[in-house]
């Protein structure tokens, strides 16, 4: 749209650092607007949440997300930060 390419707005599977382990992958990141963690159909969203959490210690303070999304296709967790 206008000319930008979604590869300019956001990453999928954008590598960040974790608090107490490895590095992980944040499932979509757009600097400064939104982090997204997606798990599958099921799954617990409360340790998806923690995960995210985890991520936002590694991302520097001017491209920490407003919002985050934490899903398992079918239920929304929206947070805004």
């Amino acid at each position: 749209m206008f000319g930008i390419t979604g590869k300019k707005i956001a990453t999928f599977e954008h590598r960040a650092k974790k608090l107490e382990t490895h590095n992980g992958y944040i499932d979509l990141f757009w600097k400064g607007t939104f982090l997204v963690e997606m798990k599958s159909k099921g799954k617990n969203l409360d340790k998806a949440y923690k995960q995210a959490r985890e991520y936002l210690q590694g991302i520097p303070m001017h491209e920490l997300p407003q919002y985050i999304l934490i899903s398992d296709f079918e239920t929304f967790w929206l947070y805004d930060y």
